[in-house]
């Protein structure tokens, strides 16, 4: 199915319109006069939408596979088969195949010029006999960035590429024919059903970290072990070569930094969607959906304001995570779906993690922000290397989150600090209340989903959650009692409190009548608010287990929120937070 619907994806963009060429960067043009003399080597670098200078992209004759050992492609291809040289002075000018891959290159040229007669290959002729190798190198010095590729231009044809003019194109159809049809076609093509020769080895997929950096194969055999019955390499998965071109022509396309079709997971995984018919612009627009909350207005525009309502569209929408390892590219996870199903689960995910904020502008609970708020230092880095995966699944699917998610968040709340500052305490009470909502929602977690809500609930009385608040009124009590200590108890407590109340509690509600008499009028509002939190209280648990962490962290960050809002929201009978300290 994944190949399938990556073949459909290429025919509907009319990336396949010219199967014999793909888009490839070329970083250098070397222009050639007719009697072979070199014009000029002119880099093609324009700086991207992000201002970083990036070679510009040509339609060139689509390569071959190199498996193993040296193979040239057709007049585009890298300085040590066009050149003769290596360009990247950190691997030396000179190796010891350079020689043997620049002849290589020049076979191609010479065929190429013997059957077409064309003058701008005649041309190139004269220019490698006229020029050695260290004469060119000695003229490219510092001129293009290593690594780059190189096409040819003839100088009379203005900015037309050699491979471009019509019999050269001519005669690279008529070779790629000619390859395709050797053989049988005794095999049956696994994507589309037609009688086929099998491509033994596919072309390469780029964009994936962990790979190669020439790429990685999505399908491939190239150990005994996968091999069955004496076939050889992808003969054990018979996949055409115009199918095979096909899928990775699509998947190319979707991973190309330019398009908005792939948002990457972490540092070897990276997500692409797509839809089959993209009728309402989905696609483009699902990976802000990810990013940012205040996306999901989209979800819910009206007909009547010209915009789309994916909620309502039945469009087939794909999914598939891949990863790169050792030269291969990993499938870690497909989704088929709808336009509406999917647009639905993100809905639902927004409004899974919609928690209070004391003030104006809340920071967006993006994926990547809200997974930052749980690691070390707030770096990407340090995101274990399968939650973004996990939870990015979660969300398309509207399944539950992974508790590994939560647990994350309460071990970063316990070395932190429940609220070390808001931005970041705001975002990890969005991870926490959203694992608890929609657990106790799909009964993977066993409580009620009433004990979950938005923003502080006076009447929720389960014991975790008031007990979190009731932390959260000693801590504050302590801070307008004393000012700023050096360790406050959240800095010394709340681990073993939100872990072994039973430990912690007695001590601390004790306490809490000396802070108490330090206030003016016996911080009878504290007090108060100690009491009624109480009240509903039997004893306290010895332990707590993860479930009930989260809802001790939720319950202490609701009434945190409620005691920081502003003035205005402050009730009238509530003196002692009007000065509170953050």
């Amino acid at each position: 199915m994944i190949l399938n619907a990556l073949v459909d994806f290429a025919h509907r963009e009319g990336l396949m319109e010219d199967p014999d060429f793909e888009e490839r960067r070329v970083g250098c043009l070397v222009r050639v006069a007719p009697d072979g003399s070199l014009l000029a080597f002119e880099p093609t670098f324009e700086p991207d939408e992000k201002g970083k200078l990036r070679a510009k992209s040509f339609r060139v004759p689509r390569g071959q596979v190199r498996a193993s050992g040296d193979l040239a492609l057709f007049l585009v291809d890298k300085s040590d088969y066009v050149l003769g040289f290596m360009d990247d002075p950190k691997k030396g000018l000179n190796c010891e195949k350079c020689e043997n891959r620049r002849e290589l290159f020049v076979e191609l040229v010479r065929a190429a010029a013997e059957a077409t007669g064309d003058e701008a290959l005649q041309a190139l002729l004269r220019f490698y006999g006229r020029y050695d190798v260290e004469s060119l190198a000695g003229l490219l010095h510092g001129q293009n960035p290593p690594g780059e590729q190189y096409a040819f231009v003839y100088d009379p044809d203005g900015a037309l590429l050699v491979h471009e003019r019509p019999a050269v194109r001519e005669y690279w159809q008529r070779i790629r024919r000619e390859r395709t049809e050797q053989g049988e076609a005794n095999w049956t093509c696994l994507v589309t059903g037609d009688a086929c020769k099998p491509e033994l080895t596919h072309p390469k997929i780029k964009g994936v970290r962990g790979a190669s950096s020439s790429g990685g194969s999505l399908v491939s055999f190239n150990f005994d072990a996968s091999l069955s019955y004496g076939l050889s390499q992808n003969e054990n998965a018979p996949v055409s070569r115009p199918a095979a071109e096909a899928y990775t022509t699509a998947l190319n396309r979707l991973l190309l930094r330019s398009v908005s079709n792939s948002i990457s997971l972490n540092d070897n995984t990276v997500a692409c969607f797509w839809t089959r018919e993209n009728r309402t612009g989905f696609e483009s627009v699902i990976g802000k959906l990810l990013d940012s909350a205040e996306n999901v207005e989209l979800l819910y525009q009206a007909p009547q304001k010209g915009r789309p309502v994916w909620l309502n569209d039945m469009d087939r929408f794909y999914a598939v995570t891949l990863s790169g390892a050792q030269g291969r590219i990993i499938v870690r996870d497909w989704l088929e779906s709808s336009v509406a199903e999917v647009a639905e689960h993100i809905r639902q995910h927004f409004d899974d993690l919609a928690v209070i904020y004391p003030y104006d502008d809340p920071p967006a609970p993006g994926l990547y922000g809200l997974l930052r708020s749980i690691v070390l230092q707030g770096k990407a880095e340090n995101i274990p290397p399968n939650l973004a995966t996990q939870v990015y699944a979660a969300i398309l699917r509207g399944g539950p989150y992974p508790l590994t998610l939560l647990a994350a968040a309460l071990r970063r709340s316990h070395a932190e600090g429940p609220a070390p500052n808001w931005p970041r305490a705001y975002l990890r009470a969005c991870v926490i209340k959203a694992v608890l909502a929609r657990g106790a929602r799909m009964k993977t977690l066993n409580f009620s989903p009433e004990e979950v809500s938005k923003a502080m609930d006076p009447t929720n009385v389960n014991t975790a959650y008031r007990l979190g608040r009731l932390f959260c009124v000693l801590e504050i009590l302590q801070a307008r009692a004393i000012g700023n200590p050096n360790a406050s108890i959240a800095d010394r407590f709340y681990g073993a409190a939100s872990t072994n109340p039973v430990t912690v509690f007695p001590r601390l509600i004790k306490l809490s009548q000396h802070h108490a008499g330090k206030l003016e009028r016996g911080g009878v509002w504290f007090q108060q608010q100690i009491s009624e939190i109480l009240e509903p209280i039997t004893g306290f648990p010895t332990t707590l287990d993860l479930k009930d962490q989260g809802l001790f962290a939720l319950g202490y960050y609701h009434q945190r929120a409620e005691m920081f809002r502003k003035k205005e929201h402050v009730h009238d009978n509530n003196p002692e937070t009007e000065s509170t300290p953050s």
